[in-house]
């Protein structure tokens, strides 16, 4: 189906400042004639005023770690980019063996500078992250270092970790795998802490790191994750961590802000494409496109009392999962211990592995108020929807959805309940088992061809627009596309 972005090239910017594999530290390093040649002793070792732009010579490799000396202004950061002909490179290894790591971190802010912007250049081959955020906290209260942007950059062999609110990573390329230890296991892109505050991750390619592809960890509450292409997330280190495309994780400390996940790729993860841990605020998971997940497409849930929060087991966590579109799993979507998940307008195909199933939750006394309308359920899957016997006390919608033939629901350590059974009991309102007739099924065209059953056969939930962004209809389509 390709993608829905295009990257953005760094813009042309006349740094202030110039530093060159070729430089000389005692000139003044304002022009690429007068350039600086080492990072540690002119920019480490500097101090810079706001709006200020640091050139490093695109082509040349920095075998040093750029210790940012002081802080931006908001709305007035310090830049790094490259200058000349491609990208500058800050290296994590020695030239004698150029890609075994011998420094930690290729940018590493030890003392909370805010407001830095990393624009054009490529981080490789760190020990441990490209860019490295302390965890700093004073007197048990986290230290903000806010307004870091990192853009256009290619992390090679490693990661980011970034610590403060109004952070935006852009538009970056994110190689592994990185080096394998418990140490470094974080994945690509991690935000972490209460501190994480109106954060932006959106349209990065990141794929072969181990663990996870975006984690946001730690009370980390009004992210958006939006329009990244993910992919070959597995298992790792002794498998300990478990292959999560985009991991919203409060399981230190619950994520009660807003959580938008949207418009991202995400396929060929170890377990999971979208997983929210103890999110009690609220989230909206829509328009992306998972696929070859080992396990789950989506997966909520809510545990039970750790050492910062209490019991959560039956929590509100006002989700909407909408407009996906999920195929080559286990299990589509996942509600667990938790409340209030509306399930709208997704596709759900292709069940593989030990019985598939589109929808489950569980367990009793936990789950209440999930939402399941206008769904397709496809092929492949032994039941559309997977419980207990007390499902009806969880679900308070199973209408409108084109549902696979044979049983519907399975309850449990009970039976397989049929369309035709459940519809005699005055449950699954308005569903139907007809072929959806998609475009193309075999190769993932979920559009509506002339004729569908699925079209004007929908309810209207207050969604105003569908996968492809066109506006939707009363009454709409059932699944993630309108018809046009």
């Amino acid at each position: 189906m390709g993608t829905k972005f295009l990257f953005r090239k760094a813009a042309a910017v006349v740094p202030d400042y110039y530093v060159s594999n070729t430089g000389n530290n005692s000139a003044n390093g304002l022009t690429p004639e007068t350039a600086w040649q080492t990072i540690t002793a002119k920019i480490n070792g500097g101090t810079f005023a706001p709006d200020d732009i640091i050139g490093l010579k695109g082509g040349d490799t920095f075998r040093e770690t750029l210790i940012p000396p002081n802080a931006g202004t908001a709305g007035h950061p310090i830049t790094v980019t490259s200058y000349g002909t491609g990208k500058a490179i800050i290296s994590g290894a020695d030239a004698g063996a150029p890609t075994t790591p011998v420094r930690d971190a290729c940018i590493y802010d030890t003392d909370a500078r805010g407001y830095w912007v990393i624009d054009g250049i490529e981080l490789a081959y760190a020990a441990n992250k490209g860019i490295q955020h302390d965890q700093w906290t004073v007197g048990g209260v986290e230290i903000d270092t806010p307004g870091w942007v990192v853009r256009n950059n290619l992390f090679t062999k490693c990661g980011l970790v970034m610590w403060g609110a109004n952070t935006l990573i852009e538009d970056n390329e994110l190689v592994g795998p990185q080096p394998l230890s418990i140490a470094n296991d974080d994945g690509a892109i991690h935000l972490r802490g209460v501190v994480n505050t109106n954060c932006i991750i959106q349209r990065n390619t990141i794929y072969d790191f181990y663990s996870r592809g975006v984690w946001i960890m730690r009370g980390a509450s009004d992210t958006i994750v939006r329009d990244n292409i993910i992919y070959n997330i597995p298992i790792s280190y002794e498998d300990t961590q478990e292959g999560y495309g985009i991991n919203f994780d409060g399981y230190g400390l619950p994520i009660t802000g807003l959580i938008t996940c949207t418009g991202n790729t995400i396929y060929d993860t170890g377990m999971v494409g979208v997983y929210l841990e103890n999110c009690t605020g609220s989230s909206l998971v829509r328009d992306n496109l998972i696929h070859d997940t080992v396990t789950y497409g989506v997966w909520y849930k809510n545990y039970a009392a750790g050492v910062n929060y209490g019991d959560l087991r039956g929590d509100s966590v006002s989700g909407v999962v909408a407009y996906n579109i999920i195929y080559n799993v286990n299990k589509g979507v996942i509600v667990e211990s938790c409340a209030d998940v509306d399930i709208w307008n997704n596709v759900i195909d292709d069940g593989t592995g030990n019985t598939p199933i589109g929808i489950g939750c569980t367990p009793d006394g936990y789950v209440t108020g999930v939402d399941i309308r206008n769904n397709i359920f496809g092929s492949g899957f032994s039941f559309c929807l997977r419980t207990t016997e007390a499902w009806k006390t969880m679900v308070s919608a199973f209408d409108y959805n084109r549902v696979k033939t044979g049983d519907v629901i399975y309850v449990i350590g009970d039976t397989g309940y049929t369309l035709a059974e459940l519809q005699t009991g005055s449950d699954a309102l308005n569903c139907f088992t007809t072929d959806p007739s998609f475009v193309d099924d075999t190769n993932h065209n979920y559009h509506l061809a002339n004729g569908s059953p699925c079209i004007d056969t929908g309810v209207n939930v207050g969604l105003t627009e569908d996968y492809d962004g066109v506006s939707v209809a009363d009454p709409p389509e059932i699944g993630a596309y309108e018809k046009v």
